[in-house]
């Protein structure tokens, strides 16, 4: 009975794509270090760790006041670490979300909905408010254009913090609905990323090497739904 479990699992990844294999192997995300739109290289265990969700709670503070720092597209909670570590000191509660789809393997966007960017930044948003007398939001691009959307479904945000928000697309994603349907008919289901607009030397960004054809799609509609709200 082992041996036929075996062969099985065996043959379900030899049909999962070469990416997917390495990390069933790996137990872990698959992220590249990123700066200037070049890879560096893989992250490291620190680089990982950070990019993870975060939520910590400093109890030394003389009031309740609650920060919400959205990550914006293909990026993951890395790129909010060093605002919340400023925060930690000043803030009662910090929250950073990892949006469904990011911070893991390229293949984990396929097939993630708006929907899913919006209910989880709403959750976020809700469990701050019941420990917090009042919340700020930060939204960095996709981000930004979330936090938007979490001021207009409740009313009740102290501040609202918009860095860069994605809410006027470039032409090429404007014409994702036609040029995603092309581009799976020839094939291709993935375009390689070139995240990490970072200039600095000593710095960099973190993000996975390739990114789902169909996102492009979700993030469009991300964009418009942002901007009519």
């Amino acid at each position: 009975r082992c041996n036929a479990q075996s062969k099985k699992l065996k043959s379900v990844l030899h049909y999962l794509p070469k990416d997917s294999r390495m990390n069933s192997k790996k137990h872990g995300p698959v992220l590249y270090r990123y700066r200037k739109s070049r890879c560096l290289g893989p992250a490291s265990e620190e680089d990982i760790k950070l990019a993870k969700a975060a939520c910590v709670t400093n109890d030394s503070v003389g009031h309740r006041v609650g920060v919400l720092l959205i990550h914006g597209f293909i990026a993951n909670a890395y790129s909010m670490h060093q605002l919340k570590q400023g925060l930690e000191a000043c803030a009662y509660q910090i929250s950073v979300p990892l949006l469904p789809g990011h911070g893991g393997a390229s293949e984990d966007m396929a097939g993630v909905k708006l929907e899913q960017w919006v209910e989880c930044v709403y959750a976020a948003y809700e469990k701050l408010r019941q420990s917090c007398e009042s919340v700020i939001v930060v939204g960095q691009s996709l981000g930004g254009v979330l936090s938007t959307l979490i001021e207009y479904r409740f009313r009740s945000v102290e501040q609202l913090i918009l860095l860069a928000p994605a809410f006027n697309p470039p032409w090429i994603l404007s014409a994702s609905p036609v040029l995603v349907p092309i581009c799976k008919f020839f094939g291709i289901r993935y375009f390689p990323n070139i995240a990490g607009d970072v200039m600095r030397e000593d710095a960099y960004d973190v993000s996975f090497k390739k990114i789902h054809i169909d996102s492009y799609i979700q993030l469009k509609k991300a964009c418009e739904l942002g901007r009519d709200a």
